[in-house]
Formats: C-alpha cells, sequence, structure tokens
C-alpha cells in the first residue's frame, strides 16, 4: 500500500510539474504575443503621425508656391541622393499678417513624445511632346516643380511623399518708375510693393526722366 501511495505521490507531484511548465510557456507565448501587439500598435501610431506630418507639409508648399511661385521655382534643386538641398517652410508675422517663408535645412516636431524630422526637396520637371512628365529626355517646364516631403523618427523610421506643384496663374506687375536704373532681375510676382527698375541698359538709355518714363537717346 505505501509502494502505491509513494507511486501515486510521484505521479502528481511530475503531473504538477509539467502543468506548471505548460503554463509557464503559455504565459510566455501570450506575453510575447502582448509585447508584439504593442509594439506593432505603437509602429502604426508612428507611422499616421509622420504620414499627416508630410500631407500637412504639402499642402502648405502648395498654398506657399500659389502665393509666390519664384520663390519655389528659384529655390536651390535636389542634385542626387548625398545632396538633397532640403528646406522646410516656418510661419512668419510681416505687418500683422502670417504667412510662410521658405529655409534651408529641416526642423523638428514632436508628437506623442517622438521627435519628427521633416524636410523637402525640389527638382525640376520635364516634358515630352506629347506633355507627359519624363525622368529625363525631355524639355524642361518652369510651370512645373517635383516636391519631396521626407519626415524621419527614431533614427531608422522613415516616410518619403511626393506631390508636383503646377503654376495655374500668371502675376503681372505695374512698373511705375524705372528711377532704380539697372540690376533688378525678374519676373516679378509681388503685387503689393511697386518695383522700379531694370535688368540691365546701355548708355543709350535714360531711365529717369518722368515718373512712368523711359527714353532712349538715339544720336542723329
Amino acid at each position: 500500500m505505501r509502494t502505491a501511495r509513494s507511486h501515486i505521490r510521484g505521479q502528481s507531484l511530475i503531473e504538477a510539474l509539467v502543468a506548471l511548465m505548460v503554463g509557464v510557456i503559455m504565459i510566455g507565448g501570450v506575453s510575447t504575443v502582448l509585447i508584439l501587439s504593442v509594439r506593432s500598435s505603437a509602429d502604426a501610431d508612428q507611422f499616421n503621425s509622420a504620414s499627416r506630418l508630410a500631407s500637412q507639409e504639402l499642402d502648405n508648399i502648395r498654398v506657399f508656391a500659389e502665393a509666390d511661385w519664384n520663390a519655389i521655382y528659384l529655390a536651390t534643386k535636389y542634385v542626387d541622393p548625398g545632396n538633397t538641398n532640403p528646406h522646410y517652410l516656418s510661419v512668419v508675422n510681416v505687418g500683422g499678417k502670417t504667412s510662410f517663408v521658405i529655409n534651408n535645412g529641416t526642423t523638428a516636431v514632436t508628437v506623442d513624445s517622438i521627435e519628427y524630422t521633416k524636410s523637402f526637396y525640389i527638382e525640376n520637371v520635364e516634358r515630352d511632346e506629347d506633355d507627359n512628365i519624363v525622368a529625363s529626355g525631355g524639355t524642361d517646364d518652369p510651370s512645373t516643380q517635383k516636391i519631396t516631403v521626407n519626415v524621419t523618427w527614431l533614427d531608422d523610421k522613415s516616410l518619403s511623399v511626393v506631390g508636383y506643384l503646377v503654376r495655374s496663374r500668371n502675376v503681372s506687375a505695374l512698373f511705375s518708375s524705372w528711377g532704380a536704373g539697372p540690376g533688378f532681375e525678374g519676373p516679378y510676382t509681388i503685387l503689393s510693393d511697386a518695383p522700379q527698375g531694370f535688368s540691365s541698359s546701355s548708355e543709350d538709355i535714360d531711365f529717369a526722366p518722368e515718373v512712368g518714363g523711359i527714353t532712349l537717346i538715339i544720336e542723329q
């Protein structure tokens, strides 16, 4: 009887140990799943935040380009992956009015304790004979620019959004005086100022005879 009882006790102990080991394995498996789930959720939240930042920056660039196409077109352009000439927009207040200003470099934004670095670079666009955008071999289109917005975070994560800006309207400026003389380079697209002057001239031009006037000196 004692031998039988000892055998039963030994068997119960083994079963308990097996059950404990199975429980530990199951808890470990569940913990791993939970950790992966939390990590996946955090990654998704970070990606969504980066996507919103990139889309917002691209929208702001569109607004900025519509107000001042030259600021985009004349900005330093992308050269190669090692020399992207990055830019970013900042908000300034001039004369009680809020507007964007283009800056060289990158800028950092913190969302939910995560720091995101954002920037964009600009590329000229070529079109073929059928007016389609091509990577090379076409004709430069000064009314179209390619914008690539980059957002990076946590050292090893990044997101890029590509968009095209198309100049939909031209802005004319009324020159009321040439008195500033040579050295003015166009085109001029700011309506709030009164431009004066011109790019270059010879000695045969009198550019300050009267307001709004210009005189050509013709020798007989």
